[in-house]
């Protein structure tokens, strides 16, 4: 049996040089994908970025200037390949554990999406910077499931980013609400979604190139009312808007739960950068928003 065709789609924004690095690691371990970099107009020089993707053959879109996450998806919807992937230009996939995924969607014909942790990783130690790294067990939901999903990604404290789609997508366009939870519900209409506990992403926070701002951990101190967006889209999506009150009150509450987790991860990044005003800050919003004392992560009546 042939082996399906990938594309591996890097949305880009200047960094040529991470860049040029992310290419020669993902041409040693994907020689057969098809490659896209889509670049959201850049400010620096990529001409030599550039020309070393078309050196290899990797197709290269000007997107103009369109922001972050619209051009994520405008990657993604390049793809010509069986299955698209996502890759920053700054980071890369591990190869066994992509085909891992593939295979099982090939056995699995149900599954339109197969999202997985990332592995948070120092790539000039070659070693893990989470040492207590750990992911919930697989499991696969469909457009049925919806109240059993959203259970599973707020009592787990999942973050689907990583994720391998079965082509052509069907995702709608992104608003200012967080991605990875708001379109959840188009890939169900699709198809079933499965998460695995196996990462088959490497997310370089200390990479051999040097040092850089990378736009997830800006997110994880200030995005929060995007994450509540992207929560109250999914859980509309999956559940519908005609709940009774009851269950829409016991919904805000988990959804308030796990944004008030984000803010205590904020402030213990503050804290740790020495950042003691922006740290004091979320505490006093913690003080008067945090449910946490008095609701548990039980599931959604």
């Amino acid at each position: 049996m042939a082996q399906p065709k990938v594309s591996i789609c890097i949305p880009g924004y200047n960094r040529p040089a991470f860049l040029h690095w992310t290419i020669e690691r993902l041409v040693r371990d994907f020689p057969k994908a098809e490659i896209i970099v889509s670049d959201d107009g850049s400010t620096e020089d990529m001409a030599r970025a550039r020309e070393h993707c078309e050196f290899y053959g990797i197709r290269w879109i000007d997107q103009g200037h369109i922001g972050p996450f619209p051009n994520m998806l405008a990657a993604l919807e390049a793809a010509t390949g069986d299955y698209a992937i996502y890759c920053a230009n700054d980071d890369y996939l591990l190869p066994d554990a992509v085909f891992r995924a593939i295979r099982y969607m090939e056995v699995h014909k149900e599954i339109a999406s197969y999202t997985a942790p990332c592995e948070v990783w120092d790539e000039v130690n070659q070693k893990p910077l989470w040492d207590n790294w750990t992911a919930p067990e697989a499991h696969t939901f469909d457009k049925f499931d919806g109240m059993a999903l959203f259970n599973f990604i707020i009592g787990k404290h999942v973050w689907p980013e990583h994720v391998i789609h079965r082509t052509p997508l069907a995702l709608k366009r992104r608003g200012r609400e967080y991605w990875a939870f708001a379109d959840i519900p188009d890939i169900l209409q699709r198809g079933a979604m499965h998460f695995s506990p196996e990462p088959f992403y490497r997310n370089l926070l200390i990479h051999p190139v040097g040092m850089r701002v990378q736009l997830g951990n800006e997110q994880a101190l200030t995005h929060f009312d995007e994450y509540r967006g992207g929560l109250e889209v999914m859980a509309c999506g999956l559940m519908g808007d005609k709940l009774p009150y009851k269950a829409r009150s016991h919904i805000n509450r988990m959804i308030q739960s796990f944004i008030c987790t984000r803010l205590s991860c904020a402030q213990r990044l503050y804290a740790q950068a020495g950042f003691e005003w922006e740290a004091e800050r979320i505490r006093q919003r913690l003080a008067i928003a945090d449910p946490r004392d008095d609701i548990t992560q039980t599931e959604a009546a």
